[in-house]
């Protein structure tokens, strides 16, 4: 049997710096920012009507309900604001809310960010009286840069805190240890 290859970060390290940026005084009041930046950055909260697209089992392209074409920009800034045509595609990730009726337990991991594949996004409107909304990095699609500016809509921007603990969630997911030989 393999040794387990180890994540590509100090993970006690990165978990410190997660918790250190969620625990800082009125965390949750400045999750999200004013800014008039022209394009999208990293992290915003955007509306865009589609549905989630993925090839399935039978290598078909299907699709998962979006009805609240709710969206995270998840591609670089960088790469979205560049007027030159290098940068054909983006990515973006859906939206969901946080069900009424979450177990504890999953509340907690959200309300923490100890969840490894999800992050959790606190509402960004005063008048919406849900508990949260989050997302799933497994569910990421690309999207023509071109038809986002033209279609979406700019609803809520991280701050640059809140832009640290989403690179920091992002990193941990994608750089974790592999757990190749992880039973189930």
């Amino acid at each position: 049997m393999a040794d387990r290859w180890p994540p590509a970060y100090d993970s006690d390290t990165l978990q410190k710096q997660i918790n250190r940026l969620r625990e800082q005084k009125g965390f949750s009041e400045t999750f999200y920012c004013q800014s008039d930046l022209p394009f999208f950055c990293q992290g915003d909260i955007i509306q865009f009507a589609t549905d989630f697209p993925f090839i399935d089992a039978d290598g078909e392209i299907s699709f998962i309900p979006n009805p609240d074409n709710l969206w995270l920009f998840a591609g670089n800034t960088c790469d979205f604001s560049k007027k030159t045509g290098d940068f054909k595609y983006t990515h973006i990730c859906p939206v969901e809310k946080v069900p009424e009726q979450t177990a504890e337990e999953l509340q907690n991991g959200f309300y923490s960010y100890s969840t490894y594949k999800r992050f959790y996004l606190p509402v960004w409107q005063r008048t919406d009286t849900g508990r949260g909304y989050f997302i799933d990095f497994t569910q990421m699609c690309s999207v023509e840069r071109e038809g986002l500016s033209r279609h979406a809509k700019l609803l809520a921007r991280m701050s640059r805190q809140s832009w640290f603990l989403f690179h920091s969630c992002l990193v941990r997911y994608l750089a974790r240890d592999d757990g190749r030989d992880d039973p189930g």
